[in-house]
């Protein structure tokens, strides 16, 4: 297992490496991290799009081209992912969430259709399975007899599911993504602007108290493995510092 570490912002020394959690410094963390979803986002749709491009290109140069199970399954995991991830930055919860009015910053320019589309499809279509977007159903296959009479030959199952949409649609979400991430950085360099202020007017007292950070696994939400995996990441990295 990877893990990935964002470096928007000054990473700090291991001399000033103390955790804080005031409402200001909260803000700032939580839009770095939005950032580096944003970024996720952009990536990931880069890629798709890269390969239905190739894959359309491919295509127009054979007769019967037939896309594998193994792309279409890797292209709809690209899709869900870059989809879930851009939905988790203005979904509502613990975490700071970008305001949809972010869209209309932008004179004469509203994108907020668009917004609003690509979380329908994220909220109704990829979280749930029961939408207009999927089918899952039994048929039956019937025959006639020579009376008349309909006779049951057999029971079959219909799964249908958009696994991603036009690579016109994924270049579109990843521009939205690239949008959002512009606001998200003038936020948070104002975010960290006055959590710093706030820092330096901390009474001595106040920096006494504080604890050197260290990042610690939940129990129960990651795995022994996973959290040694981490231990050694963050080694890695302040080996780096010194």
């Amino acid at each position: 297992m990877e893990f990935s570490v964002g470096n928007q912002g000054e990473e700090p020394g291991e001399e000033v490496g103390y955790a804080v959690d005031f409402d200001e410094a909260r803000e700032a963390a939580e839009l770095h991290a939005i950032i580096q979803d944003l970024s996720f986002v952009t990536q990931v749709c880069d890629e798709l799009e890269n390969r239905l491009l190739a894959r359309e290109a491919d295509a127009q140069d054979e007769d019967e081209h037939t896309t594998a199970d193994v792309d279409n399954h890797i292209d709809g995991s690209l899709w869900i992912a870059a989809l879930t991830t851009y939905g988790r930055c203005f979904l509502r919860g613990i975490r700071y969430s970008l305001p949809e009015s972010l869209f209309l910053r932008t004179p004469g320019m509203d994108y907020t259709h668009l917004h609003r589309y690509y979380m329908n499809i994220r909220d109704k279509h990829v979280a749930h399975s029961v939408n207009a977007l999927e089918a899952n159903d039994a048929v039956l296959r019937l025959s006639r007899r020579a009376d008349g009479s309909l006779a049951v030959e057999g029971l079959g199952m219909v799964y249908l599911s958009l696994a991603h949409p036009h690579h016109s649609e994924v270049q579109q979400l990843g521009s939205m993504a690239g949008y959002a991430s512009g606001y998200a950085q003038d936020a948070f360099r104002d975010a960290s602007k006055r959590a710093f202020e706030k820092a330096k007017s901390l009474s001595q007292e106040e920096l006494n108290k504080l604890r050197s950070y260290e990042f610690e696994a939940k129990e129960g939400f990651v795995s022994e493995e996973s959290a040694k995996a981490m231990e050694r990441s963050r080694r890695g990295r302040n080996r780096k510092k010194k």
